[in-house]
């Protein structure tokens, strides 16, 4: 079987500033628990409360003129085109995003005018140039808003009711694509996030063309669930991009 794993790149590959990082990807959020009066110890009863949270749609501020249609603030986002692509897919669902800020700001990867900006220059003095303050201190515009087309969050099992569905998954130590697989499991769960995504080829070339690769990167590899190493399983490396 092949498989893709993908990641986001970032400035420690060396060819993007952290501030082209953030102005691709955007920044977001879900509720605090601390905004419900919630401590890091909480009695059982919590637990509805962690899924109301759980289930609140994903809040982004990002530059609104060029959203592209895969971006990954935390946890990843896609286009309506990019949904209606992964239509059909089994175990995976598409929660709700809301943009609570859009703003205008032109940027491009090699780009250091930034640095003169007077908004920039104050979020890299209280030293949170990596930061939201950036974005929060530029205007919003309706515009933006008004012309914005429908984003959803990938969201698929969470991984401790995945392998424990699949006591026979084994181990693959790939960055990305890391994790415990199954034949099985991958035929039920063809598209994987968790931090990083890893999919099956025909789920990839669903969507491949909508990867930006200034900001992402991936491995192709190759497992035949057969040959292994005790808990591990053989893998062959195809590509790297």
């Amino acid at each position: 079987m092949i498989l893709y794993g993908i990641n986001k790149r970032n400035r420690r590959d060396g060819h993007m500033e952290f501030f082209h990082e953030n102005m691709f990807h955007g920044h977001a959020w879900r509720p605090s628990r601390l905004l419900y009066g919630c401590h890091a110890e909480t009695p059982p009863e919590s637990e509805q409360l962690n899924r109301t949270i759980k289930d609140m749609p994903l809040q982004v501020v990002r530059e609104g003129t060029c959203i592209p249609d895969i971006f990954s603030p935390h946890g990843w986002i896609v286009s309506q085109e990019v949904k209606d692509r992964l239509d059909g897919v089994p175990n995976l669902t598409f929660g709700p995003v809301n943009f609570v800020r859009l703003f205008e700001y032109p940027w491009a990867l090699g780009d250091l005018s930034y640095r003169d900006d007077p908004d920039y220059m104050i979020a890299d003095k209280l030293g949170h140039q990596d930061e939201a303050l950036f974005f929060f201190r530029k205007p919003h515009n309706w515009d933006l808003t008004i012309r914005l087309q429908p984003y959803y969050e990938l969201q698929t099992v969470p991984w401790e009711q995945r392998e424990s569905a699949y006591p026979d998954a084994k181990l693959v130590t790939l960055v990305p694509g890391g994790g415990r697989y199954s034949e099985k499991m991958l035929d039920e769960h063809p598209l994987i996030v968790s931090g990083s995504i890893t999919m099956t080829e025909p789920i990839f070339e669903r969507i491949q063309q909508f990867f930006n690769l200034d900001f992402y990167s991936y491995v192709k590899f190759e497992t035949d669930f057969k040959t292994g190493f005790g808990d591990s399983l053989k893998v062959n490396i195809i590509e790297r991009v």
